[in-house]
């Protein structure tokens, strides 16, 4: 299995490049390396960044949520002097809490990922300067949504037959994020529907997926599906069985929007994956904040 760590040298100038490219960057010799075609339109950056990336997706998120949800909590008790720790509770799972908290930590951390890909903008955004980017987009979401679609009604099939009503696709996340929604639809649209996709793809495609796939490409979809899926899961329905049960049914729509974002990563580039993340977050976003509000009229 050939490792895609490091550094080659052009037999034909000098150039010195790492392994992922086909081709010399310099003088445009390809290699003998045809595997290496496997990365030609994926974002040719330093494992190091790759990592800082994964990081900054799996821990920094975490870690920026917390310190704007003590921002928000401390905010609250300013102006609510004499507050008990039940009102401060409440508040923070509130609209508006969960507004503050969650919000500000998307916006930190897109510009922390904007500055650790300060030395490769130009590739990734002349990734959305042809037609084709944006075909496989256009396709890779529709793929994700026939694919939810014919789940669901297999899934409603399987319940039907055994005389059992299907679980509420809603978990407690997705009712989180739906009083968000409600609370400032505009603004969610903008860091669900378009930031969120942007630092996700950065995190699990550019960073994750790229990094793994330096070891082989199978691993590299096996992981970054897998890891994709399972950002999404809330472990804590291990303490409940309806919770668990819901948590499990639509742990595989995850898996395949993962697989699905990888193979556009990897055969479109960024814009591709990202297009096919964007529409489908801001259908997501739109489409609840219709659904809610047409339950509440």
């Amino acid at each position: 299995m050939k490792i895609y760590f490091g550094k080659q040298r052009c037999p034909d100038c000098g150039y010195e490049y790492d392994k992922t490219h086909s081709a010399c960057p310099h003088c445009g010799r390809r290699n003998d390396d045809r595997g290496a075609s496997f990365f030609d339109h994926m974002l040719h950056i330093h494992p190091l960044k790759q990592m800082g990336f994964v990081l900054l997706s799996l821990v920094g998120l975490f870690l920026l949520v917390q310190i704007s949800g003590a921002i928000a909590g401390a905010t609250y008790l300013s102006s609510h002097p004499g507050a008990a720790t039940e009102d401060l509770t409440a508040y923070l799972r509130s609209a508006e809490g969960l507004f503050w908290t969650d919000i500000p930590a998307y916006i930190v951390l897109f510009v922390a990922m904007a500055a650790l890909l300060f030395f490769d903008w130009k590739p990734l955004l002349k990734s959305f300067a042809h037609w084709k980017p944006y075909v496989w987009g256009v396709g890779g979401f529709l793929a994700i949504l026939a694919f939810t679609v014919l789940y669901n009604l297999s899934l409603s099939a399987i319940y039907s037959a055994l005389g059992r009503p299907m679980p509420e696709s809603t978990n407690e996340n997705q009712s989180l994020l739906n009083l968000m929604i409600m609370f400032n639809p505009a603004v969610c649209i903008i860091v669900f529907g378009i930031i969120g996709p942007f630092t996700e793809e950065l995190g699990y495609r550019v960073g994750l997926f790229g990094l793994a796939s330096r070891l082989g490409k199978a691993l590299g979809y096996v992981v970054g599906t897998i890891v994709f899926a399972l950002i999404h899961f809330d472990f804590g329905a291990f303490g409940d069985p309806a919770a668990l049960e819901r948590e499990l049914i639509t742990l595989p729509s995850y898996l395949f929007s993962g697989f699905a974002f990888s193979f556009l990563y990897a055969r479109g580039g960024f814009a591709a994956s990202y297009t096919a993340h964007m529409i489908n977050n801001v259908v997501s976003v739109v489409q609840n904040y219709l659904e809610i509000s047409s339950h509440a009229s």
